[in-house]
Formats: structure tokens, C-alpha cells, sequence
């Protein structure tokens, strides 16, 4: 073990940035907090009051953008000031995962309300929204737990708090091609 991680409140989520130099670390009293790590341990070297907590968070593959989620909205942080760019607001209920497409262009997020959202960044705005059928059954639990996109960035998966999981994949330009040909959707 190199060091204690000893926050100040409760911690619900962490991530390394890619370089592995820093913590973030979302705590359960709406604290986004960046912690250096060093040879003798962690060093707390910012924390900025986001407004709520969240389990969700993801950081955009250039590193500039914390994504972290909340109930029924999305706060987009600048890694480097811990500004609050935007909020993103469209689920019904606590937002469980967050994850950037791998070319930084589109956020996904998954929530409670047992649908996920896709996010055009550049626009800042709701682009689909995905219900991802999970009925109600004894002992199952409603709701999408998590979210993320293949390397290429054409497949999503998520899965459901009751354990199904699902993948899709979009159609490439001949396909699409192939149903237009087809007078098919």
C-alpha cells in the first residue's frame, strides 16, 4: 500500500486520469476533489463544490471534461479551472453511469428510469434516447447500472441493475445503404 486515501466526506466515486497522475474523487456531499498522487502518497490539490453527489463520473478521452452525473441531470466540469461548463438535464431519475464516446464528440449516460441517453457535445443537447425494456419482476430491480462505448465508438452495451445486458451496434454505410435500396428503415 502506498498511502490512505482519507477524504474529508464520503467518497462514492474515483477515477485516475489517463497520464495516472491524478485522483478525482466524487464525495457524497457534492465535492469534486483532485488529488496528486506523489512517491509519499495522495496530496489533496483542488475541490470544488459541484452541487450534488454522484456515482457516475467519466472524464473525456482529451481530459479536458469531467462528466458526473446526479439526479435527473449532468454536470460537465473543466478539468483544469473545476468550472461548470454545462448542465445537461433529461432523465427522470438518478443518472448511474457516464461514459464519452472515444472521439470526445457524444456523452452516454444510463439512469434509473431505465433509459440512456445519448449526448451531442458539440451541440449540448439530447441526440436519442434508448429505453432499454427492463420490466418489473419479483426481486428484479429496475433501472440501467452502466454504459459504454467499444473502442471504434460504432457499439454501446449497458446493463441493468437486474442483470441483463444488452449491446447494439450502428449500421455501417453499406447497410444503410443495402435498407434504402431494400425500402427498408
Amino acid at each position: 500500500m502506498i498511502t490512505n486515501f482519507i477524504p474529508n466526506s464520503m467518497v462514492i466515486a474515483v477515477r485516475f486520469t489517463r497520464d495516472g497522475q491524478t485522483i478525482l474523487a466524487s464525495h457524497g456531499d457534492g465535492v469534486l476533489e483532485w488529488w496528486a498522487v506523489t512517491p509519499r502518497g495522495l496530496v489533496s490539490r483542488r475541490a470544488v463544490q459541484v452541487g450534488h453527489f454522484s456515482r457516475a463520473m467519466s472524464l473525456s478521452p482529451d481530459g479536458a471534461t469531467v462528466a458526473l452525473g446526479g439526479v435527473s441531470r449532468i454536470c460537465l466540469v473543466d478539468y483544469q479551472t473545476g468550472a461548470i461548463r454545462q448542465r445537461l438535464f433529461g432523465h427522470g431519475q438518478e443518472i448511474l453511469g457516464t461514459t464519452f464516446s472515444p472521439d470526445g464528440g457524444t456523452l452516454a449516460s444510463c439512469s434509473m428510469d431505465g433509459t440512456i441517453k445519448l449526448w451531442n457535445l458539440r451541440m449540448m443537447q439530447e441526440v436519442c434516447t434508448i429505453p432499454f425494456d427492463v420490466r418489473p419482476a419479483l426481486g428484479k430491480e429496475l433501472g440501467v447500472e452502466d454504459v459504454g462505448f467499444a473502442p471504434d465508438g460504432n457499439s454501446l452495451w449497458a446493463f441493468s441493475r437486474s442483470g441483463i445486458m444488452k449491446f447494439w451496434r450502428a449500421a455501417t454505410p453499406r447497410e444503410i445503404a443495402a435498407a434504402g435500396k431494400a425500402d427498408e428503415p
